[in-house]
């Protein structure tokens, strides 16, 4: 395939990072896959913004994590030192290291969905965390000491925890979507689980972060993630179904997922 045949959304994530001077990533076609695969689905459009964290699909070297969708979006590895871009994502070398996305992400839509694909880690580690500490925040976990993953939901005051299930792959897709007062919950293509909440999903300006609960509280747990998004709906199980499988051919190839 040409460049000139790439999809315009892939087109212009490539001219925001060639206008920085970074080359077009080496796996380019597979990320044009995977953009027109979520057109396909008709999930694009839900896409707030989503990050692809492998070496060969953004930038690969500096500070910043380009966003595939909007440059305000861009993210911040924070701590850098032993930081490395990896073929498989961004490696968390130490506990101080983190990914920051600025508090521009607003929607006034009580809808939301987490999706993050992460590497079983040396202890808990938030491998993504959306909202507000003093209003609600929702965080997809991977913990070594008993190989699961899990969401938790915090609300300024209760720490509840949902979704616990056993990891069963070194690489897993983590997903959860909230509906209203639903919270949905599931790993890879497994069946969900679904609880009934009290917590409302904040509604305003709330920063994401890879790696850690809140900058003041990052995650001790060292691991690789290859991808996060957020999107301003409520994906159904069967929508994350249709992502993962897409996701598994497309720029999650190499990652041995279940």
């Amino acid at each position: 395939m040409k460049y000139y045949k790439l999809d315009k959304d892939v087109k212009q994530y490539l001219k925001r990072m060639n206008t920085d001077g970074i080359k077009t990533p080496a796996d380019i076609y597979s990320v044009n896959d995977f953009v027109v695969g979520l057109k396909d689905l008709n999930l694009w459009q839900n896409i707030i913004d989503c990050w692809l964290m492998r070496k060969l699909q953004n930038a690969g070297s500096g500070t910043k994590m380009y966003a595939l969708k909007y440059n305000i979006n861009n993210g911040t590895m924070v701590n850098t030192t032993n930081t490395s871009w990896d073929d498989a994502g961004f490696v968390k070398n130490a506990v101080n290291q983190y990914i920051i996305i600025p508090k521009n992400i607003t929607g006034g839509n009580i809808q939301r969905s987490m999706i993050a694909i992460a590497r079983r880690s040396t202890a808990q580690n938030v491998a993504l965390s959306y909202g507000n500490l003093s209003t609600t925040r929702f965080a997809l976990k991977t913990e070594i000491s008993s190989d699961r993953v899990s969401l938790d939901a915090f609300n300024g005051s209760t720490n509840d925890n949902f979704g616990i299930t056993n990891a069963n792959g070194i690489f897993n897709q983590i997903a959860a979507s909230y509906d209203t007062r639903t919270l949905l919950f599931k790993m890879n293509n497994a069946a969900a689980t679904t609880s009934t909440i009290s917590m409302s999903f904040a509604q305003n300006a709330s920063a994401i972060i890879f790696g850690g609960w809140q900058e003041s509280n990052i995650s001790s747990g060292l691991s690789t993630t290859p991808f996060g998004l957020i999107s301003d709906t409520a994906f159904t199980s069967s929508e994350i179904d249709l992502f993962y499988n897409l996701y598994k051919s497309t720029i999650g190839k190499g990652l041995n997922l279940p």
